[in-house]
């Protein structure tokens, strides 16, 4: 498996899980196949950077938070530089392909905060994608995909 096709695996398991959750309580979708067509046009850079963001991430999962689970945001975050602080920007923000498809993450009719708006009402916790799924099948997810020396 390539990282790309790592990386489609684990937004698509991601986008399965909410789903599940929620049906049809949050319109749209979380991750679709235009989002990966757009992450496999990626140059090479950024894929590498996606894969070891996720990797730390991997190792490290008391620190992960929800825009450092998604590659859109690892990519746009920072503007290209390495780092593991990965944190939503406005002027990044409205460079992001998923942004562009499904709202940009923290206006109030995207995608995203549908879906917390959703998991606050049905008393889910702090509303993040990592509590709602559970940062343990999370990090067990994450090890599937990206576990050992496979993705190097």
């Amino acid at each position: 498996m390539t990282n790309v096709e790592r990386i489609v695996a684990f937004m698509l398991w991601k986008s399965n899980m909410l789903l599940k959750q929620f049906g049809d309580k949050v319109p749209g979708v979380y991750f679709n196949e235009v989002d990966a067509m757009d992450i496999e046009t990626w140059p090479k850079e950024s894929i590498e950077r996606v894969t070891d963001v996720l990797t730390f991430y991997k190792e490290r999962h008391r620190n992960v938070t929800d825009a450092g689970m998604c590659p859109f945001c690892i990519i746009n975050s920072a503007h290209g530089k390495i780092s593991y602080n990965i944190a939503p920007s406005k002027p990044y923000c409205e460079e992001c392909g998923y942004g562009a498809r499904h709202g940009i993450c923290f206006e109030s009719e995207s995608y995203y905060s549908n879906l917390k708006f959703q998991a606050w009402k049905l008393g889910r916790g702090d509303r993040s994608i990592i509590h709602i799924m559970g940062r343990g099948r999370i990090v067990d997810k994450l090890e599937e995909l990206f576990g050992g020396d496979q993705c190097r």
